[in-house]
């Protein structure tokens, strides 16, 4: 489930500006599921859908020397058997990273400034974000179908399938182990190749802007309404929150705010994309949405929902439009 915010022509001011699509999800008490037992590493036998998650893509450059030299250091303590076992592979490749990457603090900046992998790569640092560009660019790259997502911070979504038989898609955070609910939903998980970033800002802001994104779980329903519909007015989650359920407890309730944080108004026909949380195989995700701008001042419409669908991988992306 996605949404497109779109600014109306207006003067530019130097006054900063948020704005926060906030989401009220369903979830269900479904959890990832662990690799199966068996699951074998053979690009020749995957679909075409799965080979297209072995493909470069923005922001995740396969054959890059970059990428290639890691991808060489982090699995030379494998045998060449070994190296079609999925669950060795990926154990080998989070005890390497664990090792060499190192995770930035500080705020997010918006994805346009994102480093891609092979940066990464060589410089052995990025954000959450950009590290799990380089864990997907590595799997990729050692003949694992994987994707970026979100599962209340960003993770690799990676896919195994012992011989001849159906294989699942699961989350795999190795440098979060203990941090990273499974709980579903994730926050963007389009059947598509390419990157879903959750917010793509067009044109880039000259101030700069930096990524918003906030998310609570709750096993209560009535709760979790009543934070959506404070969050909606004000933009904040309301302090005093009782502590949510921890990592791994099957929660129902979500809510989330995603956006960004402008340094000075963004300039006239600034378009901001911004997917919602959905789990198209499940059905679970958004029951309602809201939007929160900074101004009260300027206006909004929001459109009806609408879908922007890719046959060939099967993805999917609702959309709503917003217009400043």
């Amino acid at each position: 489930m996605g949404l497109f915010l779109a600014a109306a022509p207006v003067a530019t001011t130097a006054a900063p500006l948020e704005v926060r699509v906030v989401a009220l999800v369903e979830s269900g008490p479904a959890t990832w599921p662990d690799l199966p037992v068996g699951a074998f590493i053979d690009p020749d036998t995957l679909s075409f859908r799965r080979k297209e998650f072995l493909k470069a893509a923005p922001g995740l450059p396969v054959r890059d020397p970059a990428v290639v030299r890691a991808l060489a250091a982090a699995l030379a303590p494998l045998s060449r058997e070994a190296r079609h076992d999925t669950r060795r592979v990926l154990d080998t490749l989070g005890d390497w990273a664990g090792r060499n990457l190192v995770e930035e603090g500080g705020g997010v900046t918006a994805p346009a400034q994102w480093r891609d992998a092979a940066a990464v790569l060589r410089g052995g640092r990025g954000n959450g974000f950009e590290l799990v560009r380089a864990l997907t660019v590595l799997c990729r790259a050692a003949g694992i179908p994987a994707r970026p997502s979100c599962n209340g911070g960003p993770v690799t979504v990676v896919y195994g399938a012992p011989r001849r038989s159906a294989g699942i898609w699961t989350v795999w955070d190795p440098l979060h182990p203990g941090g990273a609910s499974r709980t579903l939903p994730v926050l963007w998980l389009p059947l598509r190749a390419g990157e879903v970033l959750p917010v793509a800002v067009k044109p880039p802001s000259p101030g700069g802007c930096r990524l918003v994104l906030e998310h609570r779980r709750w096993l209560d329903e009535a709760a979790a309404r009543a934070v959506f519909a404070t969050l909606s007015v004000t933009g904040a989650f309301p302090p005093g929150l009782v502590v949510p359920p921890a990592a791994g407890t099957p929660s129902r309730w979500e809510v989330w705010a995603i956006g960004a944080a402008f340094a000075e108004a963004p300039p006239p026909g600034t378009v901001l994309r911004i997917p919602l949380p959905y789990v198209k195989e499940l059905g679970t995700g958004t029951r309602a949405h809201a939007v929160w701008v900074s101004d009260p001042a300027r206006r909004f419409a929001v459109s009806p929902p609408q879908s922007e669908t890719d046959q060939d991988l099967g993805g999917i992306l609702m959309t709503v439009a917003l217009r400043l």
